[in-house]
């Protein structure tokens, strides 16, 4: 059915790494081909790719970002296109506080790291216009990455989901004939259904 998760060349070989732990996975030059950082068929054997971007990359240039998921989306229309942003970051009193984990400890805690110029409110706007496009994915770490990756994956390889399954069924609803026959005896004078 599929070849598992395929890696453009220019990501980090430590997401590599994590994701040949969980799932089959390749090193390739997607990016020169035109695709995100993350291909994969789903079980349709229709391609899913996946732009990943930090909010360190959101809040330089979203105009540089936005020429590329275009471009990708151009080059294969017929593919399924995620943006997923990687990171934390809040509003600030300069524009965004961007947020990093820290690299050592028993706890992982963030920490402000820097503030960038432009508005959280700006990024947000943008990306809440990009979902009308394609899918937006958040991830906080890393880790974070690499299992949502995996996880899109593996659902990706099923043909059908119970989400939404038990509120989503079909109603079939017959009603009782004597129930109709007692709101049809109204009709006109001001009683039953027509009331």
């Amino acid at each position: 059915m599929t070849d598992g998760i395929a890696v453009d060349t220019h990501e980090q070989l430590r997401i590599y790494q994590l994701i040949s732990q969980a799932v089959p996975s390749a090193l390739h030059n997607l990016n020169e081909q035109g695709w995100a950082d993350y291909r994969w068929r789903d079980y349709d054997e229709g391609y899913v790719h996946v732009e990943k971007k930090t909010w360190d990359e959101l809040t330089s240039s979203l105009e540089h970002i936005e020429v590329q998921l275009r471009e990708e989306k151009q080059a294969h229309p017929e593919a399924r296109l995620v943006l997923l942003v990687q990171g934390v970051a809040t509003p600030s009193f300069m524009g965004t506080q961007l947020f990093h984990a820290s690299a050592n400890g028993r706890k992982e805690v963030f920490y402000a790291k820097r503030e960038q110029a432009t508005r959280y409110s700006q990024v947000q706007a943008w990306l809440y216009q990009v979902g009308k496009h394609l899918e937006v994915v958040h991830t906080s770490t890393l880790e974070g990455t690499v299992q949502a990756l995996v996880a899109m994956y593996q659902n990706d390889q099923k043909e059908e989901h119970s989400t939404f399954a038990r509120h989503l069924r079909s109603i079939s609803w017959q009603p009782n004939p004597q129930v109709e026959s007692l709101m049809a005896i109204g009709r006109g004078i001001g009683i039953g259904e027509a009331k």
